[in-house]
């Protein structure tokens, strides 16, 4: 059994590597910042399934924050082996708004004992899409190695690993934020300090993007957050605050 995975492990990186290097993948090193709890039940001999939520600061090659649900089932084949069934849902924040996806994965991992500490190779392939926003879909080959020390005495022993990741992206193309509807209003006789004041406190974009001359400018942004931002500077005193044809 240990010498067939370790011949799969071996083909599984060759072939993640060449993906690699071809003209169609890209392969990342990136740094990535993770904090996980996870809780695991045992519902049979030698199945388990972990439940666990992961937050990971500036991961990945997106540089931004992602919120990560997750559902693992690992089926113990051995005391050493074991092949596992991966789901994620990511929530990643941007400055645009938030991105949605899914993730699945299958790998297997095998452990070797070194004294009292323990080492570990995992292989697995994923695959991921977009549910909402922006994004790709896209599929990864990956290769980890990872060394676990004992401390005596010490509850919670840490995990270094390091991954290589050979990654292609699918056919189909990126899936870009849907635009948000935008409009223009010409803005009369209120100062321009006044202006753009609402501007700051109204919901929503809404800027002054271009000042003709004292106390004539001309806001724009999305179709509801202008239209506000209009109402309250008429309010305020405005001349005309008028909604201009785009």
């Amino acid at each position: 059994m240990k010498s067939k995975f370790l011949v799969v492990v071996l083909f599984g990186f060759c072939g993640s590597f060449l993906l690699a290097q071809s003209g169609d993948t890209v392969s990342t090193i990136s740094p990535r910042l993770w904090t996980k709890v996870t809780y695991r039940f045992k519902p049979a001999k030698k199945l388990n399934i972990d439940l666990s939520a992961l937050y990971r600061d500036l991961g990945g090659e997106e540089g931004k924050n992602s919120l990560i649900s997750e559902v693992q089932f690992n089926l113990e084949q051995s005391r050493t082996l074991t092949v596992a069934a991966e789901f994620r849902h990511y929530s990643i924040f941007d400055v645009d708004g938030l991105d949605q996806r899914w993730r699945a994965r299958v790998s297997a991992t095998k452990s070797f004992d070194i004294g009292k500490d323990d080492f570990s190779i995992r292989l697995g392939a994923q695959h991921r899409e977009i549910i909402a926003g922006g994004g790709s879909a896209r599929a990864d080959a990956r290769f980890r190695g990872s060394y676990t020390k004992s401390i005596k005495n010490w509850k919670w022993d840490p995990t270094v690993y390091s991954e290589y990741i050979g990654s292609f992206y699918s056919e189909k193309p990126d899936k870009q934020r849907e635009a948000e509807p935008s409009t223009m209003a010409a803005v009369l006789g209120l100062a321009d300090e006044k202006v753009e004041e609402i501007c700051t406190d109204t919901e929503g974009v809404v800027v002054a993007a271009n000042y003709s001359c004292p106390g004539q400018l001309v806001i724009s942004g999305s179709v509801p957050a202008v239209e506000a931002a209009a109402a309250k500077m008429k309010e305020a005193g405005a001349r005309r605050a008028l909604i201009l044809p785009v």
